[in-house]
């Protein structure tokens, strides 16, 4: 059976960080955000143009809310 490597890198520790943390973070990245629906960032990005997810800019930086990404999830599983 072959072995599955576990990723490494920034947006693998914010996605073991936001598993053990007591809270879960209100805002992540989309890069995060992209990680944690097991979507490319590319994919995320595409979804925010379209209209289907509602981000939040700070200064610059574009985040999504965690609980966005639920509802997102949820409103899927309803189509399905």
């Amino acid at each position: 059976m072959r072995q599955v490597r576990a990723a490494s890198g920034p947006v693998a520790r914010a996605l073991a960080e936001m598993a053990a943390a007591p809270l879960r973070p209100r805002l992540v990245s989309v890069e995060v955000g992209a990680a944690y629906l097991a979507v490319s960032a590319k994919t995320l990005r595409r979804w925010i143009a379209d209209g289907r997810l509602d981000v939040v800019r700070l200064g610059r930086r574009v985040l999504v809310e965690v609980a966005a990404l639920d509802a997102l999830v949820d409103r899927a599983k309803l189509d399905a």
